[in-house]
């Protein structure tokens, strides 16, 4: 079986911006290079230095813990001299300019990836270099990646979107011991008002925990779907993201019906009253994405690097996955 991240070096990230830097303006913008952190984790960090909430610090993305990576975030200009003295290991933050807005997730372009495929065989580096070496374009299904889904991101997403905040409470602290004490001292005082206790945690991360129930669908959506066609013959059609204002193509009628039976879930279960914010309309995703600019840098023994782009929402593990298989 291949390797990936088993180094951060062997995984490196460039997220490819479209903000437009200024001279002037409300909001500082960082570039921020980290080893071995996931993003939530650094802006934690840079929060509590702030002494401000976690959401006043915008970016684009969430990037992989087991890598190099490099983003933008963005923070009042008010903090940028403070900032700039920051200082936490294998993290860098560097001040590239200024604009009028804080950044926001899904604020860019896509990602370029360095990544260092190893473990493989002869056989398998020579065929690889022979489908693909005279690439520069690949197509792929546009899965979401397994990191979308982590160790419990999901079944906290249903969670919420079934109303069961006690047991969304219970998988999150379960996942992070550190929130688990927030929880029991906020519950201790508050008795089972468990919203309020889920208010503790950043929006960005619950709305991640519900897009990443929304991405477990579309997966499980788009396997059948795919395993039920000639794939080299399919358009890049847009598959539906259930939520409640989803529009359902009549060709996978029956297999999001299968899916929402199965999981005793509706699309007016998206509309989540007691977190209102956390609410899902639903949208699209091409069912095929390319990998841009694709090309073999190195080939050693066992390993191959190889260099593309992608989109923004579209996974590189996906693209190495398929490409193996």
């Amino acid at each position: 079986m291949y390797k990936i991240k088993h180094k951060p070096e062997y995984f490196i990230v460039k997220e490819i911006s479209n903000v437009k830097l200024m001279d002037k303006g409300e909001f500082a913008v960082f570039l921020l290079k980290k080893t071995n952190y996931n993003t939530i984790d650094v802006i934690k960090r840079i929060a509590n230095f702030l002494k401000i909430k976690q959401r006043q610090i915008g970016y684009g993305g969430n990037k992989d813990k087991v890598a190099i990576t490099e983003q933008y975030i963005s923070v009042p200009n008010r903090l940028k001299d403070k900032l700039n003295k920051f200082e936490l290991k294998d993290v860098e933050l560097k001040f590239v300019g200024y604009t009028n807005e804080s950044l926001f997730l899904g604020d860019l372009i896509g990602n370029k990836f360095e990544i260092v495929i190893s473990d493989l065989s002869e056989d398998k580096v020579n065929q690889f270099i022979a489908k693909y070496g005279e690439q520069d374009k690949i197509k792929i299904i546009n899965y979401f990646g397994e990191q979308r889904f982590s160790r419990n991101n999901s079944d906290i997403g249903k969670a919420l979107v079934k109303g069961n905040f006690k047991l969304a409470l219970e998988l999150i602290g379960d996942t992070n011991n550190g929130l688990s004490k927030e929880f029991k001292s906020y519950l201790d005082k508050n008795k089972n008002d468990y919203v309020g206790a889920l208010k503790l945690v950043p929006d960005k991360l619950l709305k991640l925990f519900v897009h990443a129930y929304q991405s477990f669908m579309w997966n499980y959506v788009v396997k059948i779907f795919i395993d039920d066609n000639v794939v080299s013959k399919l358009k890049n059609i847009k598959i539906p993201l259930l939520g409640f204002g989803s529009e359902i193509h009549d060709e996978l009628n029956t297999i999001y019906s299968e899916i929402m039976s199965k999981e005793s879930i509706s699309q007016r279960d998206f509309i989540i009253k007691a977190l209102p914010h956390l609410s899902q309309e639903g949208a699209e995703r091409d069912l095929f994405v390319f990998a841009e600019d694709f090309k073999i840098l190195e080939q050693a023994n066992e390993k191959i690097k190889v260099c593309f782009k992608l989109k923004k929402g579209s996974y590189a593990t996906e693209v190495v996955r398929q490409v193996l298989e």
